[in-house]
């Protein structure tokens, strides 16, 4: 069976979304994408305050190799290190059989979709182990987000910009539901809450 998946990341202890679509491509590492000029670019200013400080020593426990060790010994993940990040997965999936598509937002943000034979979600953890996850996700937290505000608070005033929840909605309710499948407000499926998830400032 072929399959397909597309992945945009975001920080895992709070939200993994946006579902599955078909993309056939040519088999390769990727050059960086036309349209990544991100903001978060070589030689960025490390976000200040004592929210990404707690994020970035989340980061640190989570990682598994000499390459994101490297990559964090200044604090930040530059547009470098965040293209070297995804020319390694994508090597990584080629390898085992598996071809890589990348898009980049607006921020220059990746989403990636892979296609292949069965197994995709086995090779795409392997793959992923000490390359993208977890840094990748720092990097999209703040991309958007230069000067290091919880994204929470941005997404929630996202929310409440596009008529999705009450002004009256607060940060608490919405992590609390982004953890319960259950929720009918905020779900992952909904176009719209995904939008304000990958970028709170549209």
């Amino acid at each position: 069976m072929r399959r397909t998946e597309q992945r945009f990341l975001v920080r895992r202890w709070l939200f993994r979304a946006l579902g599955l679509i078909v993309v056939l491509t040519a088999c390769s590492p990727p050059d960086p994408v036309p349209g990544a000029e991100a903001n978060y670019g070589e030689g960025a200013a490390r976000p200040t305050g004592a929210y990404y400080e707690q994020i970035l020593e989340m980061a640190k426990s989570d990682i598994s190799s000499d390459f994101e060790r490297q990559i964090l010994a200044d604090g930040v993940v530059s547009r470098a290190e965040y293209e070297e990040m995804f020319s390694r997965f994508s090597a990584c999936m080629s390898a085992a059989g598996y071809t890589v598509n990348l898009t980049a937002d607006t921020y220059g943000r990746y989403t990636y979709s892979t296609e292949g034979k069965s197994g995709v979600s086995e090779a795409d953890a392997r793959c992923a182990k000490g390359t993208i996850n977890p840094l990748a996700a720092l990097y999209n937290d703040f991309a958007a987000n230069p000067s290091g505000d919880d994204p929470s608070i941005l997404r929630v005033a996202c929310l409440k910009r596009h008529g999705i929840v009450p002004d009256s909605y607060t940060v608490e309710q919405f992590t609390k539901e982004m953890a319960d499948p259950s929720s009918t407000v905020v779900t992952p499926g909904n176009p719209e809450v995904a939008r304000c998830v990958t970028d709170p400032n549209g």
